[in-house]
């Protein structure tokens, strides 16, 4: 063994080889190889700045600045050369408004458009200028929305969920107050009536008031009082009904959980917004009584109104009625409480109660900001512990089974919002985990990068649970947010020149080994590895964690790095990153198991399923050889019979599949099916859609699972099979596209 490749071995299984670590370069800055394109963020066009709208457009709560810009290049720009320069000098407004937002403080998309304006004209000459100002001016005529212009950084996931639940708590409690205010009018009408049946109200002046003094002279005041008076007294409201209408109607007029007509805007309204769950929690239970009361005082309104109140009925039902009566429906007329708080504010206590917060129906809706997901190396047996609390509350709330989950980062909330919106309307509660960045990474790392670099690298995946959905875990999680769903590891091509200037093409895979070399306090755990001494045992991170450990012996892991000067570097990994890696990978089967892929349940099934078949096809094979044995002047064993003779290549199998495939021709007409035993194993049909078509164990194909794709994947692959064997039948789905087509294309294969 090579002193070089021994001290590799070294420093990866024990973490200590000064030798090795001397040979750094400290003064270079290194950083993850697929970050090369991404040196200058603030010139490229992405998902980042957004603009929170000042008033939803089209259910829209946020739009992102591309988004936006985009749009408006449509509808004024000319196609083609035509409006090349407009759509130049509108997108170099935008380049400087991403600009601005480093250097200003949050501000309204019209106030950053108005300072790009000024700073981009400052130096040109009037001709110029007045071209770029008549450009600018018709693009923001044509935006017609504004609101605060946010980025990507540590204080986005706050902004971001509180901005979605104020859209949607201010659609909410519009809808409160106007039943609040009609129940209050209909009451009041309702005593109003009873009132001007009274004799206090049938007295000379009260009636010549409220005529009004239009007709005032028309009348004789004293002898209209007197004729009412003589009739038949009216029919008065019961004083026990009375005494309910105006109970109601007091509750009703003096509730602070929305604003009504009758009341200053915001005179002792509550507030719904806190700091830690104990306070949303203790507010929630010290307004519960009035929460009771305001919803029997609906309910009594509302019977009321439509004068379908029973006393002998209601009176027992809702003067019994408490907060165990409760519906998710009640509770959904009311706000709901936002809590927004970091990992860091959570000690043991806090802990307690967010569980049993998020084990509860009330409507708290929690955002948890992540800043580690890695953690600290314990002093005692120094392992990481990967994602100790953010990650573990989202899945401990998921277990739960009735808690509203959201886990991403900054960097994919604008992709996440329709899940935020949802969980933000989620009956129960709803915890939001939000990776916003770490202060253990590069000061000059950007955060859209960093948070970014957690999703990819499988460190922190993104997912949506919601409880409510209709079906099993795969229809409740939502993994799509993530890249490259099939892969354990995201992968992406990587170009460079080499020594002599050629252009190298390789494919290099995003590891959770990646996202720690960015946390400055994993340094030890990497050696930076001179070019000459780089050697034939050195093997990518992502290679090494897919051998068994016999064939790691005398391997050494690494991950590609780039310097500030762009020149590649290789870090070994120690081992116990490489055991950190494997988990995570672990972590991300398991997540992928729950959203429906690779599930392992679903394999096992699909192998007995396969071993099944086998046992019957081999069956079927035993009993063809009995019936030939049986047939005169066939023999079992021997020379071989006259007719297999004639064809030395057709043995007993093929003679088989003669003797099988009538009995083919008994199949459901209607339903898909495969000739198996005269699969040739192409591979066209599994290549098109592996979970719809299968192998058996003879490397033979069948239909796996026909809900796994489309009527077209069925007729496509029927098309395309060598042999014919594989049957569509009728679709599944009356309403798939394209179907009258599909058809008349499958009529071939019946």
């Amino acid at each position: 063994m090579s002193v070089e490749l021994q001290e590799l071995l070294s420093f990866h299984r024990t973490g200590k080889n000064r030798a090795l670590k001397d040979k750094k370069e400290p003064a270079l800055k290194l950083r993850p190889a697929l970050f090369a394109d991404y040196s200058q963020l603030s010139k490229l066009r992405y998902d980042y700045p957004l603009v929170l709208l000042d008033e939803s457009r089209n259910g829209d709560h946020v739009i992102s600045l591309m988004d936006l810009i985009n749009e408006v290049l449509r509808l004024v720009v000319p196609p083609g050369t035509q409006g090349t320069r407009v759509r130049q000098q509108v997108l170099a407004l935008e380049l400087k408004i991403r600009e601005l937002l480093r250097t200003v403080p949050p501000s309204k998309l019209g106030e950053l458009w108005r300072r790009a304006e000024k700073d981009l004209l400052a130096h040109q000459s009037d001709e110029v200028a007045q071209q770029l100002q008549e450009s600018w001016d018709t693009a923001w005529a044509a935006l017609r929305v504004d609101g605060l212009v946010v980025d990507c950084d540590s204080e986005l996931p706050e902004q971001f969920v509180r901005h979605f639940w104020r859209c949607e708590e201010a659609l909410r409690t519009k809808r409160g107050s106007a039943k609040i205010d009609r129940l209050i009018l209909k009451l009041g009408d309702i005593l109003t009536v009873d009132e001007l049946k009274s004799e206090s109200s049938r007295t000379p002046r009260k009636l010549r008031d409220s005529l009004g003094s239009r007709y005032q002279d028309a009348f004789d005041f004293d002898i209209m009082a007197e004729l009412l008076n003589s009739a038949a007294a009216p029919v008065r409201l019961p004083a026990q009904r009375k005494k309910r209408i105006k109970a109601a109607l007091a509750t009703l007029k003096s509730q602070h959980f929305f604003k009504h007509s009758d009341t200053d805007a915001s005179a002792g309204q509550y507030g719904f917004q806190y700091r830690s769950v104990s306070a949303a929690m203790a507010a929630w239970y010290e307004r519960l009584p009035d929460l009771v009361a305001l919803n029997n005082a609906i309910a009594v309104a509302e019977l009321e109104i439509d004068n379908r109140y029973c006393e002998t009925r209601h009176d027992l039902y809702l003067g019994r009625l408490g907060a165990h009566a409760l519906s998710p429906a009640d509770l959904a007329f009311f706000p709901s409480y936002l809590v927004s708080l970091s990992e860091r504010d959570l000690d043991s206590g806090e802990q307690a109660i967010l569980m049993d917060a998020l084990s509860s129906d009330l409507p708290l809706k929690i955002l948890l900001r992540v800043n580690d997901i890695l953690g600290s190396p314990s002093p005692v047996d120094a392992q990481l512990h990967n994602g100790v609390r953010g990650q573990q509350f989202a899945a401990m709330t998921v277990g739960l089974n009735d808690a509203f989950v959201v886990q991403g980062s900054s960097s994919n909330l604008y992709h996440e919002q329709a899940a935020v919106e949802r969980g933000i309307n989620f009956g129960g509660p709803a915890l939001f985990s939000i990776y916003a960045g770490s202060c253990n990474m590069p000061a000059d790392l950007p955060v859209y990068l960093s948070t970014a670099a957690a999703i990819e690298s499988r460190a922190f995946p993104a997912y949506s649970y919601d409880p409510s959905a209709a079906g099993g875990l795969a229809c409740r999680y939502d993994i799509e947010a993530n890249p490259q769903l099939e892969a354990q590891w995201v992968a992406h091509e990587f170009i460079y020149e080499d020594e002599a200037l050629q252009r190298v093409t390789e494919t290099l895979a995003f590891t959770m080994l990646d996202f720690a070399t960015l946390d400055v306090r994993y340094a030890d755990y990497f050696a930076d590895v001179p070019k000459d001494s780089w050697h034939e045992n050195m093997r990518p991170a992502v290679e090494y964690l897919e051998l068994a450990e016999q064939e790691r012996q005398e391997l050494v892991p690494y991950v590609v790095m780039i310097d500030d000067k762009n020149c590649l570097h290789r870090l070994v990994v120690d081992d116990m990153l490489i055991r950190v890696a494997a988990r995570c990978a672990q972590n991300w089967d398991t997540l992928r198991e729950f959203g429906g892929i690779n599930n392992s349940y679903a394999q096992a099934a699909a192998e007995r399923v396969s071993q099944h078949m086998a046992a019957e096809k081999e069956q079927a094979l035993e009993d063809l050889r009995a019936q030939l044995a049986s047939r005169p002047g066939v023999a079992t064993s021997g020379s071989a019979p006259a007719a297999l003779a004639r064809e030395p290549e057709q043995d007993v199998a093929s003679v088989a599949v003669e003797t099988i495939e009538p009995e083919l021709e008994d199949a459901d007409p209607e339903g898909a099916y495969i000739e198996t035993p005269r699969c040739t194993t192409c591979d066209e049909c599994t290549a098109r859609n592996a979970r719809m078509f299968a192998y058996d164990e003879n490397k033979q194909a069948y239909i796996a699972d026909l809900t796994a794709g489309t009527y077209r994947d069925l007729v496509e692959a029927a098309e395309n099979c060598q042999v014919a064997i594989i049957h569509p039948g009728k679709p599944l789905d009356p309403k798939e596209a394209g179907l009258e087509d599909l058809l008349a294309r499958a009529a071939d294969f019946s």
